[in-house]
């Protein structure tokens, strides 16, 4: 695990213990012992290497991977890149930028998703009725 700080680069934090704690992560980290020791982390984004990642069911990813996917429909209609996932609690939301500057919004539900294919960097939809593209 790692944060980044502009002066001095990325800095490994070790994990020495994890533990779910009413639906968040709870961590050990070596050195910090104390509330006001951990302070230094508030507000940073922390960062892991891809094998330290854990294993996904099938048809299951990682948002990483699908920001940056270029969205088109089951008819092969470009609409644009993904930029950003809402997460809503039943299902993420992708947000699609347009060529025009516009975004759209699609479910990230089986009858929309059609096929994410990560190495292509596509991502096929089917639009639901209502959906304007």
């Amino acid at each position: 695990m790692y944060i980044h700080e502009p002066e001095r680069g990325y800095i490994p934090l070790i994990i020495l213990n994890q533990r779910i704690n009413d639906k968040k992560n709870v961590l050990s980290i070596k050195g910090i012992d104390t509330p006001e020791q951990v302070s230094f982390l508030i507000n940073k984004k922390i960062y892991i290497t891809e094998d330290n990642l854990g294993d996904l069911q099938a048809d299951e990813y990682y948002c990483y991977q699908i920001l940056g996917l270029k969205v088109k429909t089951v008819s092969d209609e470009y609409i644009g890149t993904v930029v950003k996932i809402f997460s809503t609690g039943s299902n993420d939301i992708y947000e699609v930028a347009k060529e025009d500057g516009k975004t759209v919004l699609i479910p990230a539900i089986k009858s929309v998703i059609k096929k994410v294919d990560v190495k292509a960097g596509i991502l096929i939809i089917e639009p639901i009725e209502g959906m304007e593209l």
